[in-house]
């Protein structure tokens, strides 16, 4: 395959070969990779706690890597099952917000 790739000048898409073979490999096996984001860095005991839960939930083996950045809440990441999980505290304060005011 390597050969075929080099003759028709084409190695250029062994990054994107190789994102492929990750993830049916990791469909194939049920294990997948993720972050949480986070503005403060998380202990790894909830770091395992949100792993195990979450791997329960949809029935698959996770890996979560703690990621800490300027995000005012904590959201997951697993792109290869299309899943992200967003608690943000702007968006929750906005919709109490609201709906304190539709109720009124």
């Amino acid at each position: 395959m390597l050969r075929i790739l080099a003759e028709k000048d084409r190695l250029e898409l062994l990054p994107q070969i190789a994102e492929e073979l990750r993830y049916h490999l990791a469909s194939s096996t049920s294990s997948f990779t993720g972050r949480i984001y986070s503005g403060e860095a998380l202990e790894a005991g909830k770091v395992s706690e949100l792993e195990s839960k979450l791997s329960q939930k949809f029935g698959v083996k996770l890996k979560l890597e703690a990621q800490a950045s300027a995000y005012d809440g904590v959201k997951v990441e697993v792109p290869d099952m299309g899943v992200e999980v967003d608690f943000s505290q702007t968006r929750l304060k906005s919709q109490m917000l609201s709906h304190i005011l539709k109720a009124l």
